[in-house]
């Protein structure tokens, strides 16, 4: 008699998808649909424990609804984290390395440029240096030229 009378679920689960630190998790909730057709059954000895029973498995689909919550936020979460390990092993085996071979390079490069600088001053300072030494000996020449003039 009950079974024939139920054509649709009165106890029904939805979800929705929260975002917990930039991962969609979905969140499972049950709810009841319409009213209980049965809520006058066996008002005699049997109604309480008939209650009892639907509010034991009200309850029960309600814990299982829970766990499936639980379960597929774990295993989500289980997902992003094993994601989130093979990026972080890429960054540690490749990209930081390359990055780290990458500065190196470039502070020898700047060392080495440096040194050719440093090189470079000295070179023309040297130049510099024998050019003012040799107009001075020029200019000491010249004058003693035109101070024997004078005397002649």
């Amino acid at each position: 008699m009950i079974l024939s009378a139920v054509d649709k679920a009165k106890l029904k689960v939805k979800h929705r998808t929260e975002n917990v630190a930039g991962v969609n998790l979905r969140i499972f909730e049950s709810y009841k649909e319409g009213g209980d057709a049965h809520d006058l059954a066996g008002l005699a000895k049997g109604g309480a424990k008939l209650t009892s029973i639907k509010q034991t498995y009200t309850n029960a689909v309600e814990i299982l609804v829970e766990l499936a919550t639980l379960q597929t936020t774990f295993y989500m979460l289980d997902e992003v984290i094993k994601s989130l390990n093979r990026r972080v092993n890429s960054l540690e085996q490749m990209y930081i390395p390359k990055v780290e071979r990458t500065i190196n390079y470039i502070e020898n490069e700047m060392d080495e440029r440096e040194r050719q600088d440093f090189f470079r001053l000295k070179k023309i300072q040297e130049i510099k240096k024998k050019d003012m030494d040799r107009r001075a000996q020029a200019i000491d020449k010249w004058n003693k030229e035109k101070e024997s003039q004078k005397e002649n």
